[in-house]
């Protein structure tokens, strides 16, 4: 999108907090996404204060399909699960880990909070925690 302008390995730095970023180029990033600047300066509201970063959740498949036809969410979940499960090639086709990155990406797909999806996940017994490994 910046033709150039902004790598995306130094955008992901800055979304890190690696590298240290100037005035001018919060001015331009937010130029490029048509966002306000107060947008790239607010916490970040996708990841929860209260998850564990290595806390994984558990999704039953089987629901999620079943429920796929029902809402824009769930097919939008639908999808995701079967983009991990290529990318993962994992075909155990009945529950799929989540890590919380992914469920970060899912909350980011459906315009909510990482805390809203996963209280949706659990409404809907879609979810449940999996045990952190030893």
């Amino acid at each position: 999108m910046s033709e150039g302008r902004i790598k995306a390995v130094v955008l992901g730095s800055y979304e890190r907090g690696d590298r240290a970023i100037s005035l001018q180029r919060i001015l331009e990033i937010a130029e490029l996404y048509a966002v306000p600047v107060t947008a790239l300066l607010s916490e970040n509201v996708f990841i929860s204060d209260h998850i564990q970063p290595n806390e994984s959740f558990m999704i039953d498949l089987r629901r999620v399909r079943s429920l796929s036809q029902r809402s824009a969410q769930c097919q939008i979940l639908a999808n995701f699960a079967m983009w991990i499960i290529v990318q993962r090639s994992d075909w155990n086709g009945e529950v799929l880990s989540l890590r919380n990155t992914d469920l970060s990406l899912v909350a980011l797909s459906m315009n909510s909070t990482h805390n809203d999806v996963l209280q949706w996940l659990r409404e809907e017994k879609i979810t449940f925690t999996a045990p952190n490994p030893l």
